[in-house]
């Protein structure tokens, strides 16, 4: 009876005993990937956005950076500052104007000489710096772009408002200029991390508000140079000039004047449903066309 008990016990343990086992080795396996995918330590990421608010003001779970996650299943660093450009704007070479350095042209000097200094000095009197800008920067100052495959380029919409010239057709390198800027970026860039896939993107369609309404459309709207067309035209064919991709938001988005404000919660800065569409967008370019075996 004992003897038979005993047995019927350790039976009924192993029924229950082996598939808590196997759950548990599956938990653990899962835990070990999670950790593999999502360690962000040490600048191990392979993704990083540059760009202005339109990327850079939300970074919660809701942002851009955040669905691409989801979606790829890897860590994407958000070093996107709003506010900034991708040209400089002291054009008269004031000592003390601390907005440039985190523009596009500069970052892109800080990234491929891994040299910060500068940056970090002018980000207490930065007059559009942001909460999140120092934290942004030192993700940006750690991350290893040895190890990162993809970068994209997202500027143009402070550019056109700040009425920024487009090009210099006497010095393409004009880092005072639209054009010049991404030219600048581009080559400094690929000459220090050659294996980079940079990918350019267009601003969306946009409009500003005064007093809360809807005043100027960058479909009409002229800061000096045009409207926000000419930026995105520009921007295409500079694709086109290095033979980079450039995912075309203003003209395949879909986002126009007639549906704006459900993506957007000002005319300009996207809402949730907004920054899911162009996280997808970004996302599927990398899930179509990048190479992700290394």
């Amino acid at each position: 009876m004992g003897i038979k008990w005993e047995k019927e016990k350790i039976n009924s343990i192993k029924k229950w005993l082996l598939p808590a086992v196997s759950v548990l080795a599956v938990l653990f396996l899962l835990g070990i990937t999670a950790l593999r995918v999502y360690d962000k330590k040490d600048g191990q990421y392979g993704i990083v956005c540059l760009g202005d608010s339109i990327i850079g003001n939300v970074r919660d779970e809701t942002s851009v950076t955040s669905v691409m996650e989801e979606i790829l299943q890897e860590p994407v660093a958000n070093t996107a500052f709003g506010g900034t450009c991708a040209s400089l704007g002291n054009t008269m070479h004031r000592s003390v104007f601390y907005e440039d350095s985190m523009n596009l042209a500069s970052l892109a000097d800080a990234i491929a000489y891994k040299d910060f200094d500068v940056q970090f000095y002018d980000i207490s009197s930065n007059n559009f710096g942001l909460g999140y800008f120092k934290e942004g920067l030192e993700l940006l100052a750690e991350i290893d772009f040895e190890k990162v495959r993809i970068v994209f380029i997202e500027h143009g919409i402070n550019d056109f408002s700040a009425g920024r010239p487009l090009d210099n057709e006497k010095d393409p390198y004009d880092i005072y200029t639209y054009g010049g800027a991404l030219r600048y970026t581009v080559e400094k860039l690929k000459k220090e991390y050659p294996h980079l896939c940079l990918v350019l993107v267009t601003p969306l369609y946009c409009y500003f508000q005064e007093n809360g309404e809807r005043a100027l459309d960058s479909e009409s709207s002229d800061f000096g140079y045009g409207p926000l067309e000419n930026y995105v035209e520009l921007e295409l064919e500079i694709a086109r000039e290095y033979g980079l991709p450039c995912i075309d938001n203003f003209h395949n988005m879909g986002i126009n004047s007639e549906n704006v404000d459900e993506y957007t919660e000002d005319g300009i800065h996207l809402n949730e449903k907004g920054r899911r569409l162009l996280a997808e967008a970004l996302a599927n370019y990398v899930i179509t066309n990048v190479d992700n075996s290394n």
